[in-house]
């Protein structure tokens, strides 16, 4: 076994990825966990348990993943990126909508330039039929996101449906698809 010093946290935190792009989820938490040890503040805690919240919904295990996901939070209530991740995860099965929506405006207003962010904030809103306010704020998602990010444009394509513009939902999901957005999806 290396000795490992705080400084590098980084590098270790490189390995916890690595393993969750190369199949081995199991491995990065553990990795993540180390981290957790040798972090000496709570920003890094919050981060690392924000990492090990998205490796647990990316293993299908949503509610370890918001376990984790409180955990951060509990260590700092600002970080944007769990503050996205727990609202949209939160969104998909319906769950705690009113939580998911204050947790999505929060991190808008933390990062109002980040287009992924402005996209939950838009899709949390459609979650909760609030779909004239949902289109608005797509517009900006879209407005922001530099390389017109397909699942940006299928999530348009769903509030257009709901809001009954078949068409422009359609070119929408067609526009997904020509960027790369699986057809069966």
């Amino acid at each position: 076994a290396f000795v490992l010093y705080p400084n590098d946290l980084n590098i270790l935190s490189f390995v916890g990825y690595i393993y969750v792009k190369y199949g081995y989820p199991h491995e990065s938490i553990k990795i993540y966990k180390r981290c957790l040890k040798l972090a000496q503040n709570d920003t890094n805690k919050s981060t690392f348990w924000g990492y090990i919240g998205d490796v647990y919904h990316e293993l299908g295990n949503d509610n370890k993943a918001f376990k984790a996901y409180d955990k951060a939070l509990r260590y700092d209530a600002d970080n944007a990126l769990v503050l996205n991740n727990y609202a949209y995860f939160l969104s998909l099965l319906d769950k705690k909508l009113d939580m998911a929506l204050s947790m999505a405006e929060r991190a808008v207003a933390l990062e109002p330039r980040n287009a992924s962010y402005v996209d939950t904030y838009a899709w949390v809103l459609h979650r909760c039929g609030r779909n004239k306010e949902a289109k608005d704020v797509m517009r900006t998602a879209l407005s922001l996101s530099k390389q017109g990010d397909a699942s940006l444009l299928i999530h348009y394509g769903d509030i257009l449906w709901a809001l009954g513009e078949k068409f422009m939902a359609e070119t929408y999901w067609q526009k997904a698809i020509d960027r790369g957005y699986d057809p069966e999806l």
